[in-house]
């Protein structure tokens, strides 16, 4: 792609040879070009995503709208449109009760986690985006799952989230990081071959804040 510089300056040079060219509308046009270049490698990036995930089509369509309004608000001033594009794929999955974390969203891009619940605040908060409360036992089940838990295991840890997740201890809390505790705190109580660090890979929590939650769990179900 050309420097957008170099670009205006061969637009300049070639105003001067040509006194009827309207150097602004040029420039318009350059813009434009740029912002429908981004939206068509936005897409496909989000239709790469959607293949390898089998995200279902309503979330990928409400993702490509929510982009598209975070766009047209300008709101990728100082981000990439594929940090833009990532942050609007987690909230459609938000808005359709779907279970994904942001590292799920991430998996296959270099994005950082940090950019794109960076880029979630900003859009919900730009495009008053009302998010519903999501299933803490939806996300138990996932990581579960993914964790190779048993289905006793899993009931044992369902138990324990549903007696503890409105316990005033977690209020303010990352409910996930809750989620990956009690996970975390079945796995040890079960003895079962699960590390920290497992749990960390499998929910995308971090390990100071799986600590901290797993602290607090022992202090109350113990």
């Amino acid at each position: 792609m050309l420097n957008k510089d170099g670009y205006f300056q061969d637009v300049l040079d070639f105003r001067q040879s040509q006194p009827e060219l309207d150097t602004k509308l040029v420039k318009e046009q350059w813009l434009y070009s740029t912002k429908e270049k981004n939206l068509v490698r936005a897409m496909s990036e989000l239709k790469n995503f959607s293949l390898k995930t089998s995200l279902p089509r309503e979330v990928m369509n409400d993702a490509a709208r929510l982009h598209k309004k975070a766009i047209d608000h300008d709101l990728a001033r100082g981000r990439s449109v594929i940090t833009i594009m990532y942050a609007c794929t987690y909230l459609a999955c938000k808005m359709h009760n779907l279970p994904r974390t942001v590292k799920d969203i991430t998996k296959y891009s270099k994005i950082d986690q940090k950019e794109i619940n960076r880029a979630c605040k900003l859009i919900r908060r730009k495009l008053n985006i009302k998010l519903k409360t999501i299933d803490l036992n939806d996300y138990l089940m996932r990581f579960a799952s993914r964790l190779s838990l048993s289905a006793t295991n899993t009931t044992y840890a369902e138990k324990l989230l549903n007696s503890l997740k409105d316990n005033k201890e977690f209020v303010g809390k990352n409910p996930l990081s809750v989620v990956a505790g009690i996970i975390y705190f079945t796995a040890r109580k079960k003895r079962l071959k699960i590390s920290q660090k497992d749990v960390v890979e499998a929910t995308g929590v971090s390990e100071v804040t799986l600590r901290n939650r797993i602290r607090e769990i022992e202090g109350i179900a113990s």
